[in-house]
Formats: C-alpha cells, sequence, structure tokens
C-alpha cells in the first residue's frame, strides 16, 4: 500500500516556488514544520524549503523526536544531512545495533523502492533531505 506524504493536503499548500533565478533565504525561525502523522505522537515534522512535495523534487528538513521510524520506502531516492542530533539509519535486513551513529554534518544516499529506516537517539534530530522526485512513504507490510 503506497500513502502519498500530501494526502493530508497541508504539504501541497506550503510548497516553495521551483527553479528560480531569485535567491531564496529563510531564517530557522520562520520555518514551518507539518506533522507528516497527526495520529502518531512521534511523527515527524516536515518544513518544506523548495518544491512542491505533490509535483516536483523537493528540498525539506526534517524534525523527529527521539524514536525509531517503521521500516518503509520511498519511490525517489533522496540524500540527507544530520542538522542536529544524532541519527541512525539502515536498510531491512541489517542490524540497527551496527548502524553507524551519524551526528551532524554526517550524509548519507538512499536509493529510491530500498526498504529502509531511520532512528533519532537524542531528545530532538533534524536532517536535511533532498528528494528527487514526489514526495511518498510506503511502509513495509
Amino acid at each position: 500500500m503506497r500513502y502519498l506524504v500530501v494526502l493530508t493536503g497541508v504539504l501541497a499548500s506550503i510548497a516553495v516556488a521551483g527553479p528560480s533565478s531569485d535567491m531564496i533565504v529563510t531564517p530557522a525561525e520562520a520555518l514551518t514544520y507539518v506533522v507528516e502523522y497527526p495520529d502518531q505522537q512521534s511523527s515527524p515534522g516536515i518544513a518544506v524549503v523548495r518544491g512542491d512535495p505533490a509535483k516536483t523534487p523537493v528540498s525539506m528538513l526534517i524534525r523527529m523526536k527521539k524514536s525509531a521510524l517503521p521500516m518503509h520506502s520511498h519511490s525517489a531516492d533522496y540524500e540527507a544531512v544530520v542538522v542536529k542530533g544524532t541519527m541512525k539509519h539502515w536498510a531491512k535486513g541489517e542490524d540497527d545495533a551496527t548502524a553507524p551513529r551519524l551526528g551532524p554534518g554526517s550524509w548519507w544516499y538512499q536509493p529510491g523502492k530500498q526498504v529502509h529506516t531511520d532512528a533519532c537517539l537524542d531528545d530532538e534530530c533534524v536532517i536535511y533531505v533532498h528528494n528527487t522526485g514526489v514526495l511518498d512513504t510506503i511502509p513495509d507490510d
């Protein structure tokens, strides 16, 4: 089963303009984080900084509380950089105990359609993500 993150309609309403010759500068305190799954207490918050999650590649910041997400995948590839906190990122079949601890400045590339998960090991983590296509989350059944 596939769940598009934009099904709530909220993320689509905060899409930021696509390619432009204008510079875009947004202070951290001006970012608007939208809860990805309102029915889940530990749901990540997403602040779209460029693109339209329903239509185009998108750049965003994701803020997580201390927790691990369920295994899932995405249709498109993405790259992520840890901005705050300590994260772990691993693929299905790998052991989270051996996944490296990823502090600020750490980077990973996630191919689309590969089942994986993430965990925030601190009270709060923030990652910058550039997704190469439409933003979706596909639970691993």
